[in-house]
């Protein structure tokens, strides 16, 4: 995309200050001029500044100036737009503008879209800057500024930056010290971490005080653009630094754009810089590696004097602005149904004619008054009961909406005997009454957990209760195509159960219970209906303490890992891919739990998730609990594994995260351990060396290095894992993994520090398994794979015993055995939040 804002002194009868956003191919050839779409265009405006973006799409709008500044977010694709409240600041009056920066970005962990601004001062009729960097954020979630106070200078020269420099929730700017002194390394790194909220500074590249220099984005790292000579004639020279790794800058080559006097607006991808000459206000582009300068074909772009263009990485997006919703001074409000396709009902009002309904959809923030709809009433009726459901007509994709009630007879002090019901139809915008619905007026449906609606059927519970007060379960259904009401089969609940319909992902399902909400010994079946009439008990739940409700949540929702305990504190693991990746600490016998940020590496585009590994430990030196990931990364583009091993180390005293560089080989494989491989501060693997064999690699966590050991003698084309045994660390190695029957165990026991010795050979008498590490100094844990059931082999007893943990209905899972020990270590932040609890963490988070 190009943004241009300029004035056009050829309109009449005045000059008109004008914004135009134009469309570019993605694909850009040397030699042709592209051909653009205008998507957006508008004249007369009033003192715009600046656009900031796009996050998703959507971009930061600027406007005013001094203390007059207004922001606004934009969505261009969907024409939507939300104005940011003002921003004051508590200023002198013999201020005056001295320099602004700005930067918007995306907090994942909140969900929330912030812009942070910050700006100095100067004192009117001097040059002195006031002493002082006035600095806010605004959150999108709570539609309000708060303010910041930064840990950097307010002589420090903040400049903005060719193109958008946020990456993976964090901005960055180039700041320089002094801006024009010969010394060299006066540049350096300002970013903003929009979830932690802190500004942090870095060392910039080696460029001398005296050369123009910006930041850009190169792909998807940060770069340096600079020069000696900016925007000469013919002979312009730019070199182009790009950031590897945290602290390190590497000249990449040197830019001579044959073009005439002009001016750098920024980069394309990894080899195309985007300038406008400043004589005639056209924009070029050179491609670095075809060494050709081709017009972008803004011609007319000479009307517009006075202004500046912006070459913009945008992609439409029909992502909607986020804004708050808050429902102060809500009267009367009944109930709400749905969602279906986002879509949701609310219902408000009581009594018999004063009920009203609406559509509503959040993400657009739009709503829609469904016409009022009366039933023919008695004079002696009064309200008894209603029910409600809302689905999708499939056939005629009409979204629609059944609403049933039934009256009381308060002349005869019983239920009238009928069942009302009348359909909404989102296409007709009208009501129509069911004339004798095949419904009992005594069915009593029931409001489910749930919105029970699939595949263009809403499912109700109904239950009848004879003289005996024993209960009978049915299901009714509701076809939204055919206006039709059904029946179908109900789960065996016994009588004398309670029970209602949820949704169990994609599926209707049920739950029922005996001992329904007691504390401690209830026990809820769960059901899962299997074709129209058909329904199994896929499993029990009893919460008898909070670990046993965990293991549920656990159940439903993706955990890739779970590490420790170290002193009781164990770290849960869940996301994939390169960013995705989260960790929280977690102390079950104190319920208390903390969410750690995120950790990010400057990875490429082209980069696919090849191997992590994760490993938690204690600094008994600094009493801190620290998290060690290690990433290997695969590239895309050559196929084959990236030459380097990401890594990063949490402190929980900080609460932050430190990248290293590990000194082992990125082709080395490091081995999860089947239990916490971490004494006295030092964690262990078993690490397989190419044409070397097996070794033990450690890292210390005080320290902060990796050392390496010599491991036991395992042939190299034999697996193995490290284990505790008995607070002593262990190894396992076989050559007939899982083997039905056969397997063959060798289990080996350190002894001193390089010294290894084969403590036992253990023949295991079980069909396929899987090892999950060692109890004791003789029972050894497995994993029955077609049966998802646990055991152990006593090899003294030379027995296999089943730990009665049935787990058949918990497939493609995860079964982590750990020695734990409850432990009252505290975990909590001083200023905890309340987003910090282990189901947070598992199922919002």
């Amino acid at each position: 995309m190009v943004v241009k804002f300029g004035v056009d002194y050829e309109t009449s009868p005045l000059p008109t200050r004008q914004v135009h956003l134009y469309l570019l191919p993605r694909n850009l050839i040397p030699g042709c001029v592209p051909t653009h779409q205008r998507i957006y265009y508008c004249d007369g405006v009033n003192d715009f500044r600046h656009m900031v973006g796009p996050i998703n799409g959507i971009f930061l709008l600027e406007n005013g100036h001094f203390l007059n500044v207004r922001f606004a977010w934009w969505n261009p694709a969907i024409k939507q737009c939300r104005v940011v409240p003002k921003i004051e600041f508590d200023v002198e009056e013999n201020f005056e503008d001295c320099s602004r920066s700005l930067g918007i970005g995306f907090d994942r962990t909140n969900q929330d879209y912030k812009i942070i601004y910050f700006r100095t001062f100067s004192i009117k009729f001097t040059s002195v800057v006031y002493p002082k960097i006035f600095t806010a954020l605004y959150s999108t979630k709570n539609d309000s500024w708060k303010f910041l106070e930064p840990n950097f200078s307010h002589e420090s020269q903040i400049s903005f930056s060719q193109n958008f420099t946020c990456q993976n929730g964090v901005y960055y700017w180039l700041a320089s010290s002094n801006w024009s002194c010969d010394k060299e390394n006066v540049y350096s790194v300002l970013s903003f971490d929009f979830e932690t909220e802190l500004f942090k500074i870095m060392p910039g590249p080696p460029i001398p005080g005296e050369y123009w220099a910006r930041l850009v984005l190169r792909g998807r790292s940060i770069a340096v653009m600079a020069s000696k000579d900016v925007s000469i004639a013919m002979t312009a020279e730019y070199d182009i630094w790009q950031r590897i790794g945290e602290n390190n800058w590497i000249k990449v080559y040197t830019v001579n754009p044959p073009i005439p006097y002009h001016m750098p607006n920024g980069m394309w991808e990894y080899d195309k810089y985007v300038y406008e000459l400043t004589q005639s206000y056209r924009l070029m582009w050179y491609d670095q590696n075809a060494k050709q300068a081709t017009s972008l074909g803004f011609d007319f772009f000479i009307r517009l004097l006075s202004g500046f263009a912006w070459p913009l990485d945008y992609k439409e997006s029909l992502f909607p602005i986020p804004r708050l919703y808050r429902g102060e001074g809500v009267t009367d409000f009944r109930c709400i149904y749905g969602p279906v396709n986002g879509l949701f009902i609310l219902e408000k009002g009581h009594y018999l004619e004063n009920v009203r309904f609406c559509w509503w959809n959040p993400a657009t923030r739009e709503c829609r008054l469904i016409p009022k709809w009366n039933f023919e009433l008695l004079d002696f009726f009064d309200d008894h009961t209603r029910s409600a459901g809302v689905g999708l007509d499939l056939v005629n994709n009409d979204y629609k909406f059944i609403w049933i009630r039934v009256f009381y007879d308060n002349d005869k002090y019983e239920v009238y005997p009928q069942a009302y019901a009348a359909i909404y139809s989102l296409n007709d915008d009208s009501w129509k009454l069911l004339d004798e619905p095949d419904l009992p007026y005594d069915c009593n449906l029931c409001a489910s957990f749930t919105c029970t609606y699939l595949d263009g059927l809403h499912y109700w519970m109904t239950v009848t209760r004879d003289s005996d007060s024993n209960l009978t379960y049915g299901i009714r259904t509701f076809d939204f195509a055919t206006e039709l009401f059904g029946q179908r089969e109900a789960p065996p609940i016994p009588s004398d159960h309670w029970g209602n319909l949820m949704l169990r992902c994609d599926s209707i399902a049920a739950i029922s219970s005996k001992d329904t909400a007691r504390a401690y010994i209830s026990f809820y079946d769960i059901w899962v209906m299997v074709g129209e009439d058909k329904w199994i008990k896929v499993f029990t739940i009893n919460p008898q303490s909070y670990e046993q409700a965990l293991i549920f949540l656990i159940h439903l929702h993706v955990i890739r890992g779970l590490y420790g305990p170290v002193n009781g504190l164990i770290l849960l693991m869940k996301g994939h891919y390169l960013c995705n990746v989260r960790f929280a600490w977690w102390n079950p016998a104190t319920k208390e739990c903390r969410i750690i940020p995120i950790v990010e590496f400057e990875l490429e585009r082209f980069f696919d998730e090849h191997d992590t590994v994760t490993a938690v430990g204690y600094d008994a030196v600094s009493k801190d609990y620290k998290v060690l990931s290690l990433r290997v990364y695969t590239n895309e583009h050559k196929r084959e594994i990236h030459p380097r091993t990401f890594g990063a180390v949490y402190s929980m005293n900080s609460d932050s995260w430190k990248h290293i560089e590990p000194n082992f080989h990125y082709n080395d494989s490091l081995y999860e351990s089947q239990d916490c491989t971490h004494i006295d501060g030092v964690y262990y693997w078993l690490c397989l060396i190419r044409d070397v064999g097996y070794v033990i690699s450690t890292f210390d966590f005080t320290t902060e290095t990796f050392g390496q050991m010599e491991g036991p003698p395992i042939p190299r084309n034999h697996w193995g894992t490290l284990m505790m045994r008995v607070g002593s660390l262990a190894a396992m190695s076989s050559d007939q993994l899982s083997e039905s029957e056969t397997s063959c165990y060798d289990v080996w026991a350190m002894i001193g520090e390089n010294n290894w010795i084969k403590i036992n050979t253990v023949i295991l008498p079980m069909k396929c398994h899987s090892p999950l590490g060692m109890w004791g100094y003789d029972k050894y844990m497995f994993e029955l794979n077609r049966a998802y059931n646990l055991a152990y082999y006593d090899s003294t007893a030379k027995q296999t015993t089943n730990f009665g943990l049935h787990m058949t209905e918990i497939c493609s899972g995860s079964v982590y055995a750990i020695s734990y020990k409850e432990s009252l270590v505290p975990i909590k932040r001083e200023n905890s939040i309340e987003e910090d609890t282990v189901e947070y963490f598992l199922i919002t988070f």
